[in-house]
């Protein structure tokens, strides 16, 4: 049976297949594996019959940092694209801060070592720290294995039938399936447990080889996001913490008929734990309170139908970025959120 036979065969296959790819990427040893989710329920229709997955988060700052590759051309552009808009919106927020700077230095010179060179260390680590608020956006990584029984259409020739794919994903921080993903997928039947053990260990090493590399140079996908209403690109994560936060697509609004306040939600995750809050403005973009949501430990969004409300009475930008540091996002974030609200 499937529950006897097939799974603990793709757990333990599966979680195994994890360990040859520590000396590739350092945050592997941190996969976390669960079963497929396949029996239909309310907001849910199963289109599998069972199946294993094991997924973990690399990040986009140590890779880059450290030189590591991500497994196809594609996925490597795509990192470099987000590493370059971080750091050109790093200068472009230097230059608000310091409106005289480009003008003095010149536009060239603002950068981390000429900052340092000039003796204007304090800048430079201001620029450095733009720059990585959001750039250490998480990498999701995983290997999946889809079980479809003989009855279940998306099977092959009526067989028992596996879709193993490894999957990398650089749409943080919510990593949707099919936007800014790359993958690579084995299709096998199997007609015993024999069978599966023997097929899965052959189709593994194509996996795990596609994640060293193997097949770098070979892949077209095309990297892009689903259309998404205004706000949903607005993101970050707590380098601290690990957690990942972002605007809640369609969540701007004005609280009165007066328009002289603008509330937005914003959505953290860290792990199976979401949090959710709703932060109010005045149009000037000063924040002037909160309401608190609360968490849930199941991945599943917190009931936003009541809250704790806080007072935050900002009355300018720093105060501003200051309090919603002291909520647990980052300055970058802040100063998108900011800008958001005085569109």
């Amino acid at each position: 049976s499937y529950e006897d036979e097939i799974l603990p065969i793709l757990k333990e296959k599966l979680e195994d297949s994890v360990e040859d790819l520590s000396d590739t990427y350092d945050q592997s040893y941190q996969a976390e594996g669960e079963e497929i989710e396949h029996k239909s329920r309310d907001g849910f229709i199963a289109f599998t019959d069972g199946g294993y997955e094991v997924h973990w988060f690399e990040y986009v700052n140590m890779l880059n940092g450290s030189g590591t590759s991500l497994p196809t051309k594609v996925l490597d552009d795509e990192m470099e694209r987000q590493v370059g808009n971080q750091q050109q919106y790093a200068i472009e927020r230097i230059k608000e801060d310091y409106p005289n700077l480009e003008e003095e230095i010149g536009k060239d010179k603002i950068n981390y070592s000429d900052l340092y060179d000039l003796d204007k260390g304090e800048i430079a680590e201001e620029l450095d720290q733009y720059a990585n608020d959001d750039s250490d956006d998480s990498i999701y990584m995983k290997i999946e294995a889809m079980y479809f029984s003989p009855n279940n259409g998306r099977g092959q020739d009526g067989k028992h039938t596996i879709a193993l794919s490894g999957d990398v994903n650089l749409e943080a921080p919510y990593h949707r399936r099919g936007n800014l993903d790359d993958y690579n997928e084995v299709v096998f039947t199997f007609d015993s447990a024999t069978d599966l053990e023997n097929k899965l260990d052959a189709n593994l090493i194509k996996i795990i080889d596609w994640f060293k590399g193997e097949n770098y140079n070979e892949s077209t996908r095309e990297m892009k996001i689903r259309r998404m209403a205004k706000g949903g690109s607005i993101k970050g994560r707590n380098n601290k913490s690990g957690e990942s936060f972002g605007v809640v697509i369609g969540s701007k609004e004005f609280t009165d008929d007066d328009k002289d306040r603008i509330s937005l939600n914003v959505r953290s995750s860290y792990s199976s734990r979401m949090s959710e809050r709703k932060l109010v403005f005045d149009t000037n973009g000063n924040l002037i309170e909160t309401l608190d949501y609360g968490y849930t430990l199941d991945g599943t969004y917190p009931n936003t139908s009541g809250g704790s409300g806080r007072n935050i009475g900002a009355s300018n930008k720093k105060e501003t970025i200051d309090a919603m540091v002291d909520l647990g996002y980052n300055k970058g974030f802040a100063n998108k959120v900011i800008e958001f609200v005085k569109e």
